[in-house]
């Protein structure tokens, strides 16, 4: 009687177990665990190089795996094809993406503020007034270049037509002309300009347009910012995954914070183990690529402000209207 007892209390066990289970399988799903990244090639992903590492060897609490890409619009595509949860974009794409998407998209963090420089490889410019006259050679027009300068150029209330400005195909063909014409100058980005240096050695940076940005925004309230590159996720994703956001959001902060204080280490993460760019023209880099984090209202007010410039530059550069509040992310 007592061994048939204990079978039967060993089969009601395993049946409720069995139950157990079941009920586990036909619940609710929980919230997706860990979160697909794709990182843009260049500054946008640098500041993020040491949680990119960290993924690669197991230790990161919020990423499941990356991807890095050449261009925005490899990076677009994933996150519109759901490969890709989050995605380090230019500012501008940003925008553009949420009117593509219907508003399915959020401003995580602002991840790096303004990449563009002025080049002189006879050092005469000191400021924006130094400008007249002279034949600038640059890549980006239609684009946040042309509308950055031209904005900065009408601030300081020059008139554009008094800078020649060619523009070409791209920033190895703006070099290539500089070098041809040495009373010229030239704008163009980092980690490029620390490139170009090794191969102009008189090549100076004269002027940092993110400086001068800044000190047109005296006085002004809110201000904004030159920023050129930002984090973001698809909103419907966001909803789902606040947590893990969040936990993303601390992981992006810290990762910042080692890149800006461990520079070296920093260029070697970039070089030897992401292949962004080599190691030593990275460390060279680092300091001038204006590398931040910036999330919640501040995020707002410089993103919403520069976003606004390029608005009024030309509507078409953010899909035609102005991204709406949903576009930026509040932590709780």
């Amino acid at each position: 009687m007592k061994k048939r007892n204990n079978r039967l209390a060993i089969k009601t066990v395993s049946i409720f177990f069995v139950f157990l289970l079941i009920i586990t399988a036909c619940g609710p799903r929980e919230p997706q665990a860990s979160i697909n990244m794709v990182a843009l090639k260049g500054p946008t992903s640098m500041g993020l190089s040491k949680l990119l590492k960290d993924q690669k060897e197991g230790k990161s609490k919020s990423l499941s795996s990356y991807t890095i890409v050449d261009s925005p619009d490899q990076a677009v595509t994933a996150l519109v094809n759901g490969e890709a949860d989050l995605a380090t974009v230019p500012s501008n794409v940003a925008a553009l993406l949420y009117q593509k998407l219907n508003g399915d998209v959020q401003v995580l963090h602002i991840n790096t503020l303004g990449v563009l420089y002025i080049l002189d490889p006879q050092g005469r410019v000191k400021s924006l007034e130094d400008l007249k006259g002279k034949t600038l050679y640059a890549s980006g027009k239609g684009a946040s270049p042309e509308y950055v300068l031209s904005y900065l150029l009408d601030e300081k209330g020059i008139d554009r037509k008094s800078v020649k400005i060619e523009w070409e195909q791209d920033h190895t063909q703006a070099l290539q002309a500089l070098a041809k014409d040495p009373d010229a100058l030239a704008l163009l980005p980092q980690p490029f300009v620390t490139v170009a240096q090794t191969k102009m050695k008189n090549l100076k940076v004269a002027l940092d347009l993110t400086k001068e940005w800044d000190k047109v925004q005296e006085g002004k309230n809110p201000t904004s910012a030159l920023v050129m590159g930002v984090t973001l996720a698809r909103k419907s994703f966001v909803d789902k995954n606040k947590a893990l956001i969040d936990r993303y959001l601390e992981e992006a902060h810290e990762s910042l914070n080692y890149v800006v204080n461990h520079p070296q280490e920093a260029a070697r993460i970039i070089g030897e183990d992401l292949g962004i760019m080599k190691a030593p023209i990275a460390e060279k880099a680092l300091p001038y690529c204006n590398l931040v984090y910036i999330d919640g209202q501040e995020m707002k007010d410089k993103l919403g402000g520069f976003l606004s410039v390029l608005f009024k530059e030309n509507p078409k550069s953010l899909g035609g209207q102005i991204p709406g509040e949903d576009f930026y992310y509040f932590a709780k």
